[in-house]
């Protein structure tokens, strides 16, 4: 073994660097995910703050949730659409049951409750019946959990303006 700086080995101190670039770099990613934490995109509804997805393009909104193995239990997507109108949706190859809730002018106008996955080709189509601006996915059982119904006013804090 070569020494070096006060008869320390080299292998040692090579070993310190090294452990010492590694404690950096993940106090710097730590310290980017806790920034974009902060930043996250959310929807209030009666007092339950969900961090949220957003899907504002053809291509996002096609996608959705489709694919996830899981979100967290207070995380959902939000869809946004460029018109108000009625707006159909699916459960095209997903992995979880949802809840999805329709919106419109910041108020929940309807809820399809604990909804099934399905594969490529779903069999069911769930409509708005009502025109919308925004549908937010979440969790199956999250409406009724958190006591979320028809009427209750939704407050979108976006780290963007949307």
């Amino acid at each position: 073994m070569k020494k070096n700086f006060d008869g320390v080995p080299r292998e040692i101190i090579f070993g310190l660097i090294f452990i010492g670039l590694i404690i950096t770099i993940s106090l710097f990613f730590w310290r980017e995910q806790s920034l974009l934490k902060n930043q996250t995109d959310t929807v209030v509804i009666n007092g339950q703050t969900i961090d949220v997805q957003i899907a504002d393009t053809n291509q996002l909104r096609y996608q959705g949730l489709s694919g996830q193995k899981k979100i967290c239990e207070l995380c959902g997507m939000l869809f946004i659409f460029p018109e108000t109108k009625v707006e159909e949706m699916v459960m095209r190859n997903m992995n979880f049951p949802l809840d999805i809730i329709y919106i419109n002018n910041n108020k929940i106008v309807k809820i399809d409750a604990n909804l099934l996955p399905e594969g490529a080709d779903p069999l069911f189509i769930y409509s708005s019946e009502l025109p919308v601006d925004y549908i937010l996915e979440v969790n199956s059982s999250f409406t009724d959990k958190y006591d979320i119904t028809v009427g209750n006013e939704v407050t979108f804090n976006f780290k963007n303006k949307k």
